[in-house]
């Protein structure tokens, strides 16, 4: 049966990745190597709550001025004299790509947090 899937899995990106990665000693010493600097950076994240705190209220207050600019120019262009339709088009991309860096934030700030409390 194995002789049956072998060329399948020989095959696959993750195992040639894997084997790639694993092949040599210099490329495992700089792989843990890598692991343990990565370790090592995340624990001398400070931990002091204010200053974290502080850190995603600028962000999020960021986000929200950033919103209110697009929004403002969407009312008044300020001197960029396109059709209305283009101006929409390109306020509502904006706005989009705004709002999913908003969610993509508050998903990191969430995890962030459960990850202090680890």
């Amino acid at each position: 049966m194995y002789w049956i899937i072998q060329p399948i899995i020989s095959k696959s990106a993750l195992v040639t990745e894997l084997t790639y990665k694993f092949a040599g000693f210099e490329r495992f010493s700089s792989l843990l190597f890598d692991s343990l600097l990565g370790i090592l950076i995340i624990n001398s994240i400070p931990t002091e709550w204010q200053l974290i705190e502080n850190f995603w209220k600028i962000v999020f207050l960021s986000i929200e001025q950033l919103e209110n600019v697009i929004n403002w120019l969407t009312q008044n262009p300020a001197g960029l004299k396109l059709n209305d339709a283009l101006n929409t088009f390109l306020s509502n991309f904006f706005l989009y790509h705004i709002h999913l860096w908003k969610c993509k934030e508050q998903h990191i700030y969430l995890h962030y947090n459960i990850l202090l409390w680890i």
